[in-house]
This record gives structure tokens, C-alpha cells and sequence, in this order.
């Protein structure tokens, strides 16, 4: 009896679960759907202010949105903020155009890390064709996990070269399917963002960088990040940096 009333109890519960996520789902539409249409008729302000609250629940509409906030940023001539939402765009689905509308801001505004260089090439490249790279790339480690296998089971000899060759390619095939998620990036925050030598606000100074210079981490220490820029490593408080997601 007891376990009949938990089952319902548990039934109900996702029941009610389901139907209130759908319930925001729907939400989540219309105040796009009017933020949409906010935008069609120029009143940009007001778009922007659903946009942004909406920015995070809203993940299928992510990318359309952080387009039309960058669009934004640009008429008010914010800079800074334009930058900010299209590198966040660029980090989910590279776009050369993206990339080139950063390059021009950053020329203008001298900052660092917007080039159209081989790792801007290589990004648009994996995200336009990422579907046939992982695609030949399996072929192979699936031939060599099939030919373990049948060894194995017909009670053949293989070497340890075979399998560690094999291991190493599966890691191989895993960082390529995690590229470029495993780097993070930021922009600098402040007119001047000091990067040190250590992690203490006492260490030498290795660069100043001016608002809006763009930076790679892989990890983040405490209150500090640190970070490659141009080939150097230099540690920046994380106040002042904003993260891209």
C-alpha cells in the first residue's frame, strides 16, 4: 500500500514537473515572440530588455538573440557590449562575417586577440564541417575497436602497441570533438586591465590591456585567471574580465 502511495506520489510529481516547464516554454515564446516584434518596429530599448532576460532560459533562441543584442549595442555605440555578444555567438557557431565585424572593431580600437588568423580559420572550419570530421575520423577507431574485439574473442595475440595506439587515437578523437569547448575566452573590462607575472596583486606587470583586448583561459585560481596572450601567460583578477559562455 505504502509503495502503491509513493508511486503516485512520484507520478504526480513529474506530472506536474512536465507540465510547468512546458508551461515556461511557452512563456519564454511569447516574450520572444514580443521582443521579436520590438525589434521589427524599431524600439530597440525595450527589445533589449526582454532579450537580455531572457537570454539565459531561452536556448534554442540563443544564437538569434545574442545577434539582434549585438545589432543593438551597435546602434547605441556600445562597443564594448557588441564585442561581448559576438564572441559569445563565436564561441557557440563560428562565422567569418562575425569574425571580420570584430576585426574591424578591434582595428579601430586597437585591441588584441581579433585577428583573422589560422585559429580564426581553423574555428570556422570545425563548426562548419564538424558533422563529416567526427565522421571520418570514427571510421577508423571503430575498424580498430572491431579488430581488438575479434581478437579478443577468438583468443588471438595483440600487441600493447596496438592498444595503446588505439587509446591515444580515442583521446585524440575526443579533444577534437570537445575543440574549441575546452579553452574559454573573456574580454578585459576596464580602460586598464593589468596582467601579472603570479597571481598577487604585488607581481610585476607582464602587459596593460585596454578595454575590450580578448583573452584564452583553460582554468580559473581563486580571484585570479590565468590567461595566453600573445603567446604569454599573464594573470588577471577575474573582476576584471567579462566571461564568455
Amino acid at each position: 500500500m505504502q509503495i502503491q502511495s509513493l508511486n503516485k506520489i512520484i507520478f504526480f510529481f513529474i506530472f506536474f514537473f512536465t507540465i510547468a516547464q512546458i508551461a515556461n516554454s511557452q512563456i519564454d515564446r511569447v516574450e520572444i515572440e514580443k521582443a521579436d516584434l520590438l525589434f521589427k518596429n524599431n524600439h530597440l530599448l525595450e527589445a533589449e530588455k526582454i532579450y537580455n532576460q531572457n537570454l539565459e532560459s531561452n536556448k534554442p533562441a540563443q544564437k538569434q538573440i545574442l545577434l539582434k543584442l549585438a545589432f543593438i549595442a551597435k546602434e547605441k555605440n556600445n562597443w564594448l557590449d557588441e564585442l561581448y555578444f559576438l564572441s559569445s555567438y563565436q564561441s557557440q557557431k563560428a562565422s567569418w562575417a562575425i569574425s571580420k565585424r570584430m576585426n574591424e572593431i578591434a582595428e579601430k580600437r586597437k585591441l588584441k586577440g581579433y585577428d583573422l588568423d589560422i585559429w580564426a580559420r581553423l574555428q570556422w572550419f570545425y563548426f562548419n564541417y564538424y558533422g563529416y570530421i567526427i565522421s571520418i575520423l570514427i571510421f577508423p577507431a571503430i575498424l580498430m575497436g572491431l579488430s581488438l574485439f575479434l581478437k579478443k574473442i577468438q583468443n588471438q595475440s595483440f600487441s600493447k602497441n596496438q592498444v595503446g595506439i588505439f587509446l591515444i587515437y580515442l583521446i585524440i578523437l575526443l579533444a577534437i570533438n570537445n575543440f574549441p569547448s575546452f579553452i574559454s575566452q573573456g574580454l578585459c573590462a576596464n580602460t586598464k586591465t593589468y596582467a601579472r607575472n603570479f597571481a598577487s596583486s604585488a607581481a610585476p606587470v607582464v602587459q596593460i590591456l585596454p578595454k575590450g583586448t580578448h583573452i584564452n583561459y583553460i582554468f580559473k585560481r581563486g580571484d585570479w585567471v590565468p590567461c595566453l596572450i600573445e603567446g604569454e601567460i599573464g594573470y588577471i583578477k577575474t573582476k576584471d574580465l567579462l566571461f564568455i559562455d
